[in-house]
């Protein structure tokens, strides 16, 4: 009972650390853009104005500010794992994987972005959850929306991946694997990996998706194959988000999903055959 406890506070203590140093840097975001105009005399400054302006400025800055607690609590982690005399490093599994290998997953991920975008649209085609998808596209374009498109790419395509991986298929597996076996410990960091968004459209795929990079990552021994495929949805998804609708994705979108289909599904095949040791 000790152990399982013990194992339920540092999972709850590494997924709150980040939520609360965003929140935090948020805030000093907001501080700083209300002392500036307020010093800088400028005429609107009534609160509507402040709130407005506020928002604007930090929907320019989200980038910097994920970017900035991303750091902050990986350093935190890398000092939790020094006086728990563990690497967090090695409990991760940063170990090393051939080009191939990088090759599937980067299309298994590219592919698994196609998917997510469809599962969306059958969930805007059945007519239920508007409101959770109009949250869902307000916090992309918040995400996405920055004037400062390399470091959306920095930020959403390489920093956010490596640590939700590191987090996720790293941290908060390995400690649910102490206590429950294989299979259950996937499911149970894919559904914390889901909840952790706090919307329910991206609960729903963030759970698919987390049994996807879990598997990855015990498939591959190694977290690097599932950051790979991390890495490629978020990247291929913020140059999409650029690109806009395309002539192109409605011309051939039924192959786009069908190619897609073909490359996520032999790409997962290839890994799982890929886990046993050659004959």
């Amino acid at each position: 009972m000790v152990r399982f406890l013990k194992v339920i506070g540092f999972i709850a203590l590494y997924m709150a650390l980040y939520i609360v140093v965003q929140v935090a840097a948020g805030m000093v975001f907001a501080a700083v853009y209300t002392v500036r105009q307020l010093l800088s005399g400028h005429e609107q400054t009534d609160s509507t104005s402040l709130i407005k302006g506020s928002e604007a400025f930090l929907t320019d800055y989200t980038p910097i500010i994920l970017i900035i607690a991303v750091i902050m609590t990986f350093s935190v982690y890398y000092l939790i794992g020094y006086l728990r005399k563990q690497s967090v490093f090695s409990t991760c599994g940063f170990k090393k994987i051939s080009f191939s290998k990088a090759i599937i997953t980067a299309l298994v991920g590219i592919s698994c972005n196609f998917l997510i975008g469809l599962l969306i649209a059958i969930i805007q085609q059945l007519g239920f959850l508007e409101s959770a998808l109009t949250n869902h596209d307000e916090l992309m374009n918040t995400i996405m929306g920055s004037s400062f498109f390399i470091l959306v790419l920095l930020d959403v395509g390489i920093l956010g991946p490596v640590f939700e991986e590191v987090l996720f298929r790293g941290l908060v597996y390995n400690e649910l694997k102490g206590i429950m076996p294989v299979i259950p410990a996937i499911l149970v960091q894919a559904f914390l990996f889901g909840a952790y968004h706090m919307n329910i459209i991206q609960g729903i795929y963030g759970f698919l998706l987390g049994i996807v990079l879990g598997l990855v990552c015990v498939w591959s021994k190694s977290i690097w194959a599932s950051i790979i495929v991390h890495m490629s949805i978020n990247t291929s998804s913020a140059i999409l988000s650029r690109l806009g609708d395309t002539q192109f994705f409605n011309n051939y979108g039924g192959i786009i999903m069908l190619a897609s289909i073909f490359i996520a599904v032999y790409g997962m095949a290839y890994l799982w055959r890929s886990r046993l040791p050659a004959a």
